[in-house]
């Protein structure tokens, strides 16, 4: 079992412009998303998680969230992902950050 987290770019945070940012995963195999860490760098500012796979299908969807997302429900993965930040209130920085476990006890 490997443990494995992913940061957009190899950094920590990343800055949205015009209330929105994306990335892609690496190409997952057998894998399980056990968290999806996303946190504003302010306090009062909303926005929208949305994780899309490889055919375009949002497996995983927060409106609305206020500073921070940090969901620990393990969902299957297989591919490459799309995490995306959208209708972010401001244009700040955030800390992305996803967990995934592959290898026999995924």
């Amino acid at each position: 079992m490997i443990i494995h987290k992913w940061h957009p770019n190899k950094t920590q945070t990343v800055t949205t412009v015009g209330g929105k940012w994306s990335a892609n995963t690496e190409n997952l195999v057998a894998s399980l998303c056990n968290q999806i860490y996303v946190k504003s760098a302010s306090a009062l500012t909303t926005f929208d998680v949305i994780v899309t796979d490889k055919d375009g299908i949002q497996i995983r969807r927060w409106l609305t969230a206020t500073e921070v997302v940090n969901d620990l429900t393990p969902v299957p993965t297989e591919g490459i992902y799309t995490i995306e930040i959208d209708n972010a209130s401001a244009d700040e920085e955030f800390t992305v950050l996803a967990v995934f476990m592959e290898g026999r006890g995924a």
